[in-house]
């Protein structure tokens, strides 16, 4: 399997079934959803970002980096795609950086079953299980780093090993991770953009054989809006002047646990709040909030803590357009937040 999307074949191997938008029944709907967001002022608020938080991006992979360089062995990330994707391609080319060599996948996770399981197949036949770690770009309330590593664990299981999942993030809001780069809520930029920025490729879907990979779509239609390349790249820049400062520790164990309870409290309180229908429909945090108003039609409540935040502006774009209450909240424990109504 040499599919590598828009990106580098150096950068990333995705294991995936990618199919043309051109063979879809709803081919023009696709195109519309993953190319740059029409609201007037968006794309100058991605390129803001880049150079705004370019360098808390870049501090967090050094560190991500440097932890994972200490491990014995061959080290192989496992992303989850998409929103993993660009940023391992930058935790990879920082482990280059510092003399270790590592090999990088993207694979499918569907919500409700999990990893790709042929995905995985593909995988271990090329490597041991010890030298996986799997990566996402953040957590919200540690819903998908739950079933990541159940459905992981499960796969281990049945293929013979007992071997613990590890899974590294950037930012880890909900002290979910095993390693990470920090618990701050700051806006990723690569969280504001879809397919563009990960290398034209949508998320995934399940297949309809166990046998077989799972299913994307391959979007080069939109290649003259492709940012994929460009933000790994100019990221880069960021990383590799990282690289020569003292970017601190990954977040300890105990802060992991406080942000944990930090953020069990605020998904029960949002429950009582706001009515929510359980706690899949409460989404913390500036990037699970992009996710949501991008990915999602139903109608939601946006919770921004200021409202004039650099980091929140392009969520109150993106509500307005599509209709969605916003509320200001002084006391939001994070940036943002989303609500899903019922």
């Amino acid at each position: 399997m040499k599919f590598s999307g828009s990106y580098d074949s150096s950068d990333v191997t995705f294991c995936i079934d990618p199919l043309l938008a051109n063979a879809s029944d709803d081919a023009e709907a696709l195109l519309r959803a993953h190319a740059p967001h029409p609201v007037s002022g968006y794309d100058q608020l991605f390129l803001a970002a880049c150079l705004r938080n370019g360098q808390l991006v870049a501090g967090d992979v050094v560190r991500i980096a440097r932890g994972l360089a200490q491990r014995p062995g061959e080290i192989v990330i496992v992303s989850l795609m998409c929103a993993g994707t660009p940023l391992a391609i930058l935790v990879h080319r920082a482990l280059k950086m510092l003399g270790r060599s590592s090999v990088h996948y993207s694979v499918s996770t569907v919500r409700g079953r999990g990893l790709d399981r042929r995905g995985l197949d593909y995988i271990l036949a090329r490597h041991q299980p010890h030298s996986l770690v799997f990566f996402d770009g953040w957590t919200g309330k540690g819903s998908i780093s739950a079933e990541l590593r159940h459905s992981a664990h499960g796969y281990l299981t049945l293929a013979g090993s007992r071997l613990k999942v590890q899974l590294a993030v950037l930012s880890d809001l909900a002290g979910a991770a095993d390693l990470a780069g920090s618990s701050a809520d700051y806006l990723i930029p690569s969280a504001m953009h879809r397919a563009v920025v990960n290398g034209l490729v949508t998320n995934s879907q399940a297949a309809a054989e166990e046998a077989d990979f799972d299913r994307c779509f391959y979007l080069p239609e939109l290649a003259e809006h492709d940012l994929s390349r460009w933000f790994v790249d100019r990221l880069s820049v960021f990383v590799k002047q990282a690289m020569a400062r003292d970017c601190g520790q990954p977040v300890s164990m105990l802060s992991r646990q406080s942000h944990q309870l930090q953020s069990n409290r605020f998904v029960w309180s949002c429950e009582q709040r706001y009515r929510a229908r359980s706690s899949q429909a409460v989404m913390p945090g500036v990037n699970e909030a992009t996710r949501a108003l991008l990915t999602r039609t139903t109608p939601m409540i946006l919770l921004l803590k200021c409202r004039d935040a650099a980091d929140t502006l392009h969520l109150s774009l993106l509500a307005e357009a599509a209709g969605h209450e916003t509320i200001i909240d002084s006391l939001l424990p994070y940036q943002a937040a989303v609500i899903l109504r019922s």
